[in-house]
């Protein structure tokens, strides 16, 4: 899977980056309106799905919200993102396991980390 980041999409971060670099003291208050358009929440989706995680707790799979269509999909969420009506689920919390993890004090002592699973709709969300 390609990974290259589209060109609108570069251009804002580009365009973001230049200004925060410019003025250290500017605060974005207006980014909001950022997070629903269709090529970054596409891209978010890429990157989600490159991942290939398993569902969330909404209990949606990447693979399910393909059967159903992901432009769908993603416009309902930009959607509720647009009129301020989204809501993330609760986070699952619980043990998940870490193999190989070398730092054993991080460890607790089953050998886990707490941590928890979002729903599919707040991961493509937060990937922003």
């Amino acid at each position: 899977m390609n990974l290259a980041t589209p060109q609108s999409v570069r251009k804002l971060q580009r365009a973001l980056y230049a200004k925060a670099k410019a003025n250290s003291a500017y605060r974005f208050y207006t980014l909001y309106d950022k997070i629903y358009r269709k090529d970054v929440l596409k891209e978010a989706w890429s990157r989600c799905r490159a991942n290939d995680g398993s569902s969330g707790v909404d209990g949606q799979s990447f693979v399910g919200i393909e059967s159903k269509g992901v432009e769908a999909w993603l416009e309902q969420l930009a959607q509720e993102l647009r009129t301020k009506t989204y809501r993330p689920q609760a986070v699952r919390r619980g043990p998940h396991s870490q193999s190989g993890w070398e730092d054993k004090a991080a460890w607790n002592s089953d050998h886990q980390r707490s941590g928890g699973t979002d729903g599919s709709r707040h991961r493509v969300r937060g990937d922003l």
